[in-house]
């Protein structure tokens, strides 16, 4: 029997943190579908979707073949998905969701936390406080391979101090936002 294996290719497992739980909201499941490699993308077609083989198979060749864009195809696997654990609605949400903040880069109300947190502090110290992760190294790792922007501006110091002033965004990773009150 083949396995379900996680988002980056690998087994899935909880600890290696590349599985998508039955239990996420609509967004981040959808969102954790659109980021699998895209190798395994039609395994996920195979094992959970009831989406007939036939079809899979032409979009298989669709991007083997006439070199179709695989993106196509993990939105239509991330909607199937959503819609049997969240039903139509929610699916259709998450993909405009999907779309609006990471295709288009978009800062909306539903990816954005509003945070107190102003004055004179270094990033790493901003985003601690914000609750963008628990672990310094997390933040510190994120900064590094330069996922964290303030105000537009990417943010390559952890160690740098800011003045956090009301209106500033600051992005952590691929659709996480911070505003300041």
């Amino acid at each position: 029997m083949k396995l379900l294996t996680g988002s980056d290719g690998r087994p899935m497992g909880k600890s290696l943190k590349n599985y998508i739980p039955v239990s996420d909201n609509p967004n981040d499941m959808f969102g954790k579908i659109m980021s699998i490699v895209d190798e395994v993308m039609f395994d996920y077609f195979e094992l959970v979707t009831r989406i007939p083989m036939t079809e899979v198979l032409e979009m298989k060749q669709a991007v083997d073949e006439d070199g179709e864009n695989p993106m196509k195809f993990k939105k239509i696997l991330a909607k199937d998905i959503v819609t049997f654990y969240h039903g139509p609605k929610k699916a259709v949400e998450a993909e405009k969701e999907f779309e609006n903040t990471v295709q288009n880069k978009e800062v909306t109300e539903t990816n954005t936390t509003e945070v107190s947190n102003r004055g004179k502090m270094s990033v790493l110290e901003f985003l601690k406080l914000s609750g963008a992760s628990k672990s310094n190294s997390h933040i510190k790792e994120v900064i590094k391979q330069g996922g964290v922007e303030v105000d537009g501006k990417k943010a390559t110091d952890f160690n740098k101090v800011l003045d956090f002033k009301s209106g500033m965004v600051v992005k952590f990773g691929k659709r996480t936002y911070f505003r300041v009150k």
